[in-house]
């Protein structure tokens, strides 16, 4: 058989350890769909737009930690903005291939022509174009190494002929797998120095320091007098429940982090990005953005774990140790309401499952219920409200299908990436949908307040929410294949949520609270 380049291109992206591609082809990418058929050891998997491919991608690179491709036809890459932005926050090793026209068509606006390298320089850490045969399975690994060393998205963009022309076997050995960098020795040794020196300290954690080989180390840190941890508001993945220490997180808004940074003296950023606001009034803005007061131990691609280790052995054992405060249980309170829902999802939630959230009302309260569930991991929206929560999932389901997934899911926001009910159903994976029906004259939005605190005009308000009319989520998830449940009660949602993890493949709870 004739080797192509669209073959160099998948055979490279298997040997880099690439196992899952999202697609979402047109005739431009037909090549590569063809070798991506031939090739074992990636599977393919059908996304019905853009915005879930690259969703759905994103979830599986965080739980599997390896890196996951999209296929997209060229204009589909500015659809797929949405969920890349998630991506790039996320540090997922993502990598977008997206077909072109052929170099040698001639110059001109024919249907499906795209400005794809304007596009891909705003949605990408990395990008570029394969210029010719040979090159193609030597981009993709270029482009996989930079989505693995934090310069993500990754997109490289393949004209239809390069796909097509015949090639040359790649040699066997590859390229060197991207680790990760090391902290110096040095600002380990300057953290310890700074938070041994200081009264109050705010550790601001984020990225893999949240992962499970860190909290042992997140936990001795806890116990020192005048230290106190966060994670970030919206964290990529956190590992959290019952017998880990599971971190508050930091308040989204302005006013939550200004009470919680004010007081400390030092604020140490342990995978995290520095606290910011979408405010635009400086004086609201949270504090600690000072260089004097504000310390860098790794970033977000950094080895934290070994950083947070090499921390605590370099710090003095402290005269005596905080005994850490048990988290409170539940105090019985049943009223109906969003609290009662979300203890109810905390209580149901089993074993090692995983837990997505869509950044809103809901997203906090079942993050604060959940804190003394079963230890499971939880992901969220770095990005914003998006529409990320469903396609997230479905990554995390393909990543890991031993494990049972839960999407408490905005309504608002699963507008955005509701085709991804058609895909967890086509590959009958164990995903269950949460999805809140408020009452009408609730105001369910952060966003219906403005950033400076007075109430928005009335048009305002009518404009920022979409209860008008009322959206049949049951009718659009039965539509996608996907069976629904309706629970109006606390009994009803438990008994709903047992039903959907005892059984396989996909459900949806309508919860009307």
């Amino acid at each position: 058989m004739t080797l192509t380049g669209a073959d160099l291109l998948v055979r490279a992206a298997h040997d880099e350890g690439v196992r899952l591609c999202l697609t979402h082809p047109g005739a431009a990418e037909l090549p590569l769909v063809r070798s991506l058929v031939r090739e074992p050891g990636v599977r393919p998997v059908l996304a019905l737009c853009e915005g879930v491919a690259t969703g759905v991608a994103d979830g599986y690179a965080r739980v599997a930690r390896r890196p996951a491709m999209v296929l997209m036809r060229g204009p589909g890459l500015a659809h797929a903005a949405p969920n890349l932005h998630h991506a790039r926050r996320a540090y997922s090793s993502v990598v977008s291939v997206v077909g072109d026209h052929a170099t040698t068509q001639p110059a001109g606006d024919a249907r499906g022509a795209a400005p794809l390298e304007a596009i891909a320089a705003a949605v990408s850490g990395w990008h570029a174009t394969t210029q010719s045969v040979a090159d193609a399975g030597w981009d993709l690994i270029d482009a996989v190494g930079a989505a693995r060393s934090g310069r993500c998205p990754a997109t490289l963009v393949v004209p239809v002929d390069v796909q097509e022309a015949e090639a040359e076997e790649l040699p066997v050995v590859l390229a060197e797998r991207v680790r990760r960098a090391p902290v110096g020795e040095d600002r380990v040794v300057d953290c310890a120095r700074r938070i041994f020196s200081a009264g109050r300290v705010v550790l601001l954690v984020g990225g893999d320091a949240l992962r499970a080989e860190a909290l042992p180390y997140l936990e001795r840190l806890g116990r020192r007098p005048g230290v106190r941890c966060y994670a970030e508001a919206t964290p990529a993945l956190a590992e959290r429940g019952s017998g880990r220490p599971t971190l508050p997180l930091l308040p989204s808004g302005p006013e939550g982090a200004h009470r919680v940074l004010r007081r400390a003296d030092l604020v140490v950023l342990v995978g995290a990005p520095p606290p910011a606001s979408v405010c635009t009034e400086p004086e609201r803005l949270p504090p600690g953005a000072s260089a004097e007061r504000m310390v860098v131990l790794c970033g977000p691609v950094d080895a934290c774990a070994d950083a947070l280790g090499r921390l605590v052995d370099a710090l003095p054992p402290p005269r005596h140790q905080l005994q850490l405060a048990p988290q409170p249980a539940a105090d019985g309170h049943r009223e109906w309401d969003t609290a009662t829902a979300a203890q109810t999802i905390a209580e149901r939630l089993p074993q090692h499952a995983v837990l997505s959230l869509e950044d809103d009302r809901w997203a906090d309260a079942v993050a604060e219920a959940s804190a003394t569930a079963a230890p499971h991991t939880l992901l969220s929206t770095p990005g914003g409200p998006l529409g990320q929560g469903l396609p997230v999932a479905v990554g995390a389901a393909l990543a890991a299908p031993h494990r049972s997934v839960l999407a408490v899911q905005s309504p608002a926001g699963a507008h955005y990436t509701a085709p991804a009910l058609w895909t967890v159903a086509r590959e009958e994976l164990d995903v269950t949908v949460v999805i809140p029906r408020p009452r009408p004259a609730e105001p369910r939005h952060q966003e219906l307040r403005s950033a400076d605190g007075r109430p928005r005009p009335q048009g305002a308000i009518r404009l920022s929410s979409p209860e008008h009319p009322a959206v049949g989520w049951a009718e659009i998830a039965t539509g996608y294949g996907v069976p629904v449940e309706t629970a109006a009660t606390r009994d009803e949602l438990d008994q709903a949520l047992a039903t959907a993890f005892a059984e396989p493949g996909p459900h949806l709870v309508l919860v009307d609270v």
